[in-house]
Parts: C-alpha cells; sequence; structure tokens
C-alpha cells in the first residue's frame, strides 16, 4: 500500500516571511544571508522572474526590480519548522526530520488503507496551509524515495499518489534533475550522452552509467526503477550536531590552555561543518570540573554561519560563563548546533 509520505515546505523562509508579514503576500520576495549579500530563499513570485537560491541579491535585483529583500528571522523559522513537525506528530509517531523544512511519514501505524492515508495527508497539508499560512507539497508512495521525488516534482503545494507497482512507470518520464543524488553536474555529464530523463537511466543501464555514477551505479539504477526499500527512520541521518571534546590527562586549571583547546576543537568541528555543507546558528562550550561537576553556557547567531571568524570570538565570553569555579577543569566540550544547508557558493572574489 501507498502508505509512505513525504512532504517538502515550498521556498520555506521567504514563505514564512509572507505568513508572517501581511505586506509580503503576493509580492515576489528574497531572504538574503546579509555577510555577502546571497539569496538563500526566494518565493514563488520571485521566481517568475527568474530569481532563486545562491544568487547574488545585486543580480536578482536587476532580474526584479521590485524585489523584497529580507533579513532572515532563522529562530522564526525554526518555530515554524517545530509547529510543522508537530503536526506531522500528531498523525503518527514515525516521523523522520531530513531538514529544517522537509520530511518522511510511515503512516503504517495509523491505517491500512491507501484512501486513509490520503486522507490524513491531505489533513496535514490543510492544517498547514489554513493554519501556519505557508503550503507543503506532498507526494505519498510505497517507497520512501520515490514518495520523495513524487512530491519535488508537483511543486508548489502538490499532492501526488504513486500506486504500488506504478513506481517505475511514474519516473520514466520524469526529468532527471528530480533524481536524489542526481546535482547539477552530474546532469550535465548525463545529458552531454543523451540521457535526460529518469527512465534513460534505466534503459541505458551500467555500463553506460559507470564511468559517470561510479560505485552509485547501482543504488542509482534501483531507485530510477522505483525499488529503494530505505524505511522512515524516527531520528533523521543528517547529524543535528556538530560536537568534540577533550579529556585532560592532567586537571588543567590553565585558562590559556583550556582557551587554546577550545579554540582547536572548535575549529576542527568548523571544518567538519564546512565539509558537510552545513551552517550553525548555536554555540555551547561546556567543561567538567575535577570533581566531576558539569556546566556549560551557549549562545544563537542571529543567522547560520561557518566560519572561524564569526565563531572564535564568542569562546572566551562562553568559557567564562561556564567556567565560573576557581577549580580545575578535567574535560571540555564544544558543540554547534542549530544546523543549515548552506545556501551559498563560496566566491573567490567578493565584489
Amino acid at each position: 500500500m501507498a502508505l509512505l509520505a513525504h512532504f517538502d515546505a515550498d521556498a520555506f523562509f521567504a514563505s514564512v516571511e509572507q505568513a508572517a508579514d501581511r505586506r509580503l503576500r503576493g509580492r515576489p520576495v528574497a531572504v538574503g544571508g546579509s555577510r555577502r549579500g546571497v539569496v538563500c530563499s526566494a518565493s514563488y513570485e520571485a521566481r517568475a522572474h527568474g530569481v532563486h537560491g545562491a544568487m547574488p541579491t545585486r543580480k536578482a535585483l536587476q532580474c526584479c526590480p521590485d524585489l523584497v529583500v529580507v533579513r532572515g528571522h532563522f529562530e522564526l523559522y525554526e518555530r515554524f519548522s517545530d509547529r510543522m513537525f508537530d503536526l506531522c506528530e500528531d498523525l503518527t509517531p514515525e516521523v523522520e526530520r531530513m531538514s529544517i523544512d522537509e520530511g518522511y511519514l510511515d503512516l503504517r501505524g495509523r491505517t491500512e488503507t491507501a484512501d486513509r492515508a490520503v486522507t490524513l495527508l491531505r489533513q496535514f497539508d490543510r492544517e498547514v496551509h489554513e493554519g501556519m499560512k505557508i503550503t507543503v507539497s506532498c507526494g505519498l508512495s510505497a517507497r520512501k524515495r520515490v514518495a520523495q521525488i513524487a512530491g519535488k516534482a508537483h511543486k508548489p503545494h502538490g499532492f501526488a499518489v504513486v500506486p504500488p507497482g506504478n513506481e517505475a512507470a511514474y519516473l520514466e518520464y520524469l526529468p532527471l534533475r528530480l533524481l536524489p543524488g542526481i546535482g547539477p553536474a552530474a546532469e550535465g555529464r548525463l545529458q552531454a550522452i543523451g540521457l535526460r530523463r529518469i527512465g534513460d537511466l534505466v534503459r541505458g543501464g551500467a555500463d553506460l552509467l559507470y564511468p559517470i555514477l561510479g560505485a552509485r551505479t547501482g543504488a542509482m539504477l534501483e531507485l530510477a526503477r522505483g525499488e529503494d526499500e530505505e524505511p522512515v527512520l524516527r531520528e533523521a541521518p543528517p547529524p543535528q550536531s556538530f560536537g568534540g571534546q577533550t579529556t585532560f590527562s592532567e586537571e588543567c586549571g590553565c585558562e590559556d590552555t583550556v582557551r587554546r583547546e577550545v579554540q582547536r576543537l572548535l575549529r576542527a568541528q568548523l571544518v567538519r561543518l564546512r565539509k558537510a555543507r552545513q551552517r550553525a546558528r548555536g554555540l555551547e562550550v561546556g567543561i567538567r570540573y575535577s570533581d566531576y561537576e558539569k556546566a556549560s553556557a551557549s549562545m544563537n547567531l542571529g543567522e547560520p554561519e561557518n566560519l572561524d571568524a564569526v565563531f572564535l570570538p564568542q569562546l572566551r565570553v562562553l568559557l567564562g560563563k561556564a567556567w565560573r569555579r576557581r577549580v580545575r577543569l578535567n574535560q571540555i566540550h564544544v558543540r554547534l548546533t542549530r544546523l543549515y544547508p548552506d545556501w551559498e557558493q563560496g566566491m573567490l572574489f567578493d565584489d
């Protein structure tokens, strides 16, 4: 039965800004990161003028002179996300968070019929739309990834059901970019050899695809045939934080030594964050005293970042807030939290 659902909020950051401010509704809106002036989310009114994520704001304004550029309100986005996932969990405890605005639901514990699953998913769609003033695109299938593709293929505010057994036929004529794992570079190389639809991968076969997809070839062919067996997981695979700790071989009371070690830990986590193409809004510094009492301090940035120069100046303040007792330490840790995808392509030169 088609009982695995996927949902993806449409132009989430921009839509939340429109939901929160009636004056923005129906107008082209872009949410922009302040550090470089890059669009991280564009409303569909803005997309109609060619504005898209990762576009420099200057260029976006050239494409759409009436564009309203809004500084991101990330705490607001997190509140909307929590409310949206609360609505999911009202339907089923089997919810997988993929990101702040995207997730899966396994409805098999709530129903045994596809019709009832459609009713439940439409109920969720209606509650988000009417109660939160934003929209989601939903897909329903017996296969998790097929549900994802189906929802994304019908954005914005789409709703698609793929009956069991029809997965390959449904996917056949969809564009390659909708297949998870096919990015712009791979899509370009596949198109260069005449492959433009998901069904073309199946017809091309492993020998044709291997020089481009390498070790992923088998998995991508299974996905193109709609044969994935991936379950909905309560805990999302992407990390919800990046952290590291150091346990001192001898208890340490030297502030300079502790500060240098905290800096080293933070730099290492920021490297991991950038490699994962993520940004973080939250930073936590924690300590454990020699008597094993623990303490920590945390802060949130106004918008997500992944640069050493942004986070390192916060360490001295947080360490001071956490280390209030004049007692030696035997362990320290740092953790980056409140993660977001890195929407910005790094530039060699700034304007």
